[in-house]
């Protein structure tokens, strides 16, 4: 697997993107995971932190799963905002507004599993993020899997995130999301999770392309009490 791996990476350093189709293939979740973090390896970059996608079933039906899935994020690729992203076309990118949580204390490894309440407890802070999800694999991210999206780092092209503020168990369970670009609307969602578990790493405005032709894009996701932009 570490020639995929090698293959991922270039794609992503150099632009372009990688036919499955004439790669050896993970089987297995956790082939998948050694290969992410062999690109982790090669890329020789700091973890600045990781990402849990595919928390919605848009999302799933989108790459053809039935489950979330979690993904390294580089250091050079989490900004502060308002940033500047350089996008792959190839990529066939997308942006998503989140929810980002930075930990107050660590969660070491350990052989069960932690409770949502452990997890809760070891927040420190949160901030309305958009990330920007698209594959190195060609064809785009429609019916990509559990298995090549694990690999491809969870997808992740890059995460912005604005402000941060203080966590004291904030319900975010109907936080109202607004994305605009270029100052025009594109649309609100207002998502109402099953539990507070998953809205904790869900994607609050589904996916919105990035459309060729139109020029720099300055996109915003409003939060209720927050706003972030890139």
């Amino acid at each position: 697997m570490t020639d995929l791996a090698r293959m991922l990476w270039d794609a992503r350093r150099l632009g372009y993107t990688v036919d499955a189709d004439a790669c050896e293939l993970p089987r297995t979740k956790e082939e998948a995971y050694a290969v992410q973090d062999a690109v982790a390896e090669l890329s020789g970059l700091p973890r600045a932190g990781y990402k849990v996608g595919s928390t919605s079933q848009e999302a799933q039906r989108l790459l053809g799963t039935d489950e979330p899935g979690a993904g390294v994020l580089l250091g050079p690729y989490v900004h502060a905002g308002p940033a500047k992203v350089a996008l792959v076309p190839a990529n066939m990118p997308a942006v998503e507004g989140e929810f980002a949580f930075q930990l107050a204390r660590d969660l070491p490894p350990r052989a069960f599993a932690y409770t949502l309440g452990e997890v809760a407890g070891a927040i420190g802070s949160l901030a309305g993020a958009i990330e920007v999800v698209g594959t190195r694999f060609s064809g785009g991210l429609s019916g990509k899997g559990r298995l090549l999206t694990i690999a491809d780092c969870g997808v992740n092209v890059a995460l912005v995130t604005g402000a941060w503020a203080a966590w004291s168990g904030q319900d975010i369970r109907s936080q109202q999301v607004a994305l605009t670009i270029n100052g025009g609307c594109e649309g609100v969602r207002n998502r109402q999770p099953r539990s507070r578990q998953s809205t904790q790493c869900a994607a609050l405005a589904g996916q919105s392309p990035v459309r060729q032709g139109r020029g720099p894009q300055g996109r915003r996701h409003r939060f209720h009490g927050y706003m972030h932009r890139s």
